[in-house]
């Protein structure tokens, strides 16, 4: 069991990045989830916590199968699972990465009630100016590729 103190931050995290999912959606509250943290707690307890309070929509900065994904499998919470920025690069260039990605991150895991991933985020702020224009010329062709592969995972990519 993780110290309380631990558990406390978590909660002030939740209630500080704790935002509307869309302007459409005012019945809900969203929650960004990713692994740069001090005292993280186990997946199993965030996926609890969540959904004890309930929170239906949750934002992955990164689909590590190991940390997020199993712990979410059947957990009925909605994901935006995301691509880091240091991704989008090869995922632009190559359209077989972008299936790899899709292969790895969403499709092994949205069969048999397992996550209900909804959206894929490409890249993290990738256009914040101090970037400095470093995503500005890939994220676009990385979307591309990464559109194309879940929607026609199983063609070959052009």
């Amino acid at each position: 069991m993780p110290p309380a103190r631990a558990i406390r931050n978590l909660v002030l995290f939740l209630l500080v990045v704790a935002t509307p999912w869309c302007g459409q959606c005012s019945d809900g509250v969203g929650v960004n989830w990713g692994r740069m943290a001090t005292h993280q707690l186990p997946p199993q307890m965030v996926v609890q916590m969540l959904k004890d309070n309930g929170f239906k929509e949750l934002k992955l900065f990164d689909a590590d199968a190991e940390i997020f994904m199993n712990a979410l499998w059947g957990s009925g919470i909605e994901v935006i699972v995301g691509i880091p920025n240091y991704m989008l690069q090869s995922i632009s260039e190559d359209p077989l990465v972008a299936v790899d990605w899709v292969e790895q991150n969403v499709t092994r895991y949205i069969y048999d009630g397992g996550v209900k991933i909804r959206y894929v985020a490409v890249g993290n702020e990738p256009f914040l100016e101090t970037y400095n224009g470093t995503f500005l010329n890939i994220t676009l062709p990385a979307l591309r590729n990464v559109q194309r592969a879940l929607t026609e995972p199983d063609t070959e990519p052009t």
